[in-house]
């Protein structure tokens, strides 16, 4: 079993969870696949188990997950989730004692500049040590040195004083 496998076998998951009657050519076109790629991965993937055919003519064949072709796709969406979630985890701590570090030291409010993905976990982090946050697309006045500016990972340098952290550079944190 290897990972693109199970790419091509979610795809056609998701393809029958809309239209549970596709036929090869839009299980193909949903795919990314060529029809006779299609044709080929189906047949192995019936002999694996992953996928059952019902005939339900001459000339139509519906096509089915089984229960172990959808054990095959949750072990994989299970494996993505606990991998973002202990990443998540690392970033929580890190931006925590960021956090805490900066407070210790007359920190009293945080600006996010630019987007990050890293939102949700500073909002979170502000809200549970009662630091006030402030979000801008960019920065357009010095901030006082009592301000910790987190930049967004997609957000040029900015010039400001206090403490300045760059989110992309929390990327490197080994998880």
């Amino acid at each position: 079993m290897n990972e693109s496998d199970i790419t091509v076998l979610s795809h056609i998951n998701k393809t029958l969870e809309h239209n549970p009657h596709a036929r090869q050519r839009e299980i193909a076109q949903h795919s990314n696949l060529s029809l006779g790629m299609t044709n080929a991965i189906l047949k192995r993937f019936v002999e694996k188990g992953w996928i059952c055919l019902k005939k339900l003519n001459s000339r139509t064949m519906q096509y089915i997950v089984t229960p172990e072709g959808l054990a095959v796709v949750s072990k994989r969406s299970y494996k993505y989730f606990k991998r973002t979630f202990s990443v998540v985890q690392t970033y929580k701590d890190k931006i925590q004692n960021i956090l805490i570090d900066a407070k210790t030291k007359g920190i009293k409010k945080v600006i996010l500049v630019g987007d990050s993905d890293l939102q949700f976990v500073i909002e979170w982090a502000c809200n549970k040590h009662g630091v006030v946050l402030g979000k801008q697309k960019k920065i357009t006045k010095t901030t006082n040195p009592d301000t910790l500016v987190f930049v967004g990972e997609a957000t040029d340098t900015v010039q400001a004083a206090g403490t300045v952290v760059k989110l992309i550079d929390l990327i490197g944190v080994e998880v």
